[in-house]
This record gives C-alpha cells, sequence and structure tokens, in this order.
C-alpha cells in the first residue's frame, strides 16, 4: 500500500510533465515587447533599447513569463510553478531573489519601473513602463 506522501509526489511529477507538454505545445511569438524591453524567443536573448541585457536561463525564463502574462498579478507559488517546474511546499524566497536580480539589471540600470510588486500577492508587470 502506497503512503501518502508517495502519491503527492507522483502527482506532483505528472504536473511538472503536463507543464512541460504544455510548454511545447503551445505556440510562441518570435518576440515580446514591453516599452524598450524586447525578448526574441527564438534566440533567447534580451535587450533594453539597443543594448543586450546578460540574464541567466532563470531570469531570463521568469522575465519571459512574467510578459506572457503581463497585466495579470502572478502569486510565488504560481512563478515557481511554472519557471522552477515544481511545486514547494512551504515557505521559500527564490522567487524574490530573482526578482531582485531582475530590477538590479533593469530598472535600476535604466532608471524604470518594469516589475511591480502587488502586496499580499505578488509581481506583475504591466503594459507601460
Amino acid at each position: 500500500m502506497k503512503s501518502v506522501e508517495e502519491y503527492v509526489e507522483l502527482l506532483a511529477r505528472i504536473r511538472v510533465a503536463l507543464n512541460r507538454q504544455n510548454k511545447m505545445t503551445q505556440p510562441k511569438a518570435d518576440l515580446l515587447q514591453i516599452g524598450d524591453l524586447k525578448l526574441n524567443i527564438t534566440s533567447h536573448s534580451a535587450h533594453y533599447g539597443e543594448e543586450e541585457l546578460v540574464l541567466t536561463k532563470k531570469e531570463y525564463e521568469l522575465l519571459e513569463y512574467l510578459i506572457r502574462n503581463k497585466n495579470i498579478a502572478l502569486t510565488r507559488d504560481q512563478l515557481l510553478n511554472k519557471v522552477w517546474d515544481y511545486e514547494y511546499l512551504g515557505d521559500t524566497n527564490v522567487v524574490d531573489v530573482y526578482i531582485r536580480y531582475l530590477r538590479q539589471k533593469i530598472d535600476d540600470k535604466y532608471g524604470i519601473h518594469l516589475i511591480s510588486t502587488v502586496r499580499g500577492v505578488g509581481y506583475i508587470i504591466k503594459d507601460e513602463v
């Protein structure tokens, strides 16, 4: 007989597999843009104006997910599930840390306010910067 923990783990693995399948089947635009910020999906590159941004894989994936869901307040759990491909049971600040990295590389460097904190919810990128 299986334990509850084994069923919970099995469900988590199924969710991850389904998320990966959804990512592969969803059509993607070649270029995502908000203001002067552009993400080229094909080349996996990011630019602000004419300057290329040097982003880690997770920074890029987090920024892409936020832009694809612009004008929607996303919870930390949603971001963990979609960007890190797992459901974390408990407290983690990994999302906050990566948001801070993006703010340093974009907001602080270019004097804009791209990513907003939605108090008690999570984060949002709005259409207009």
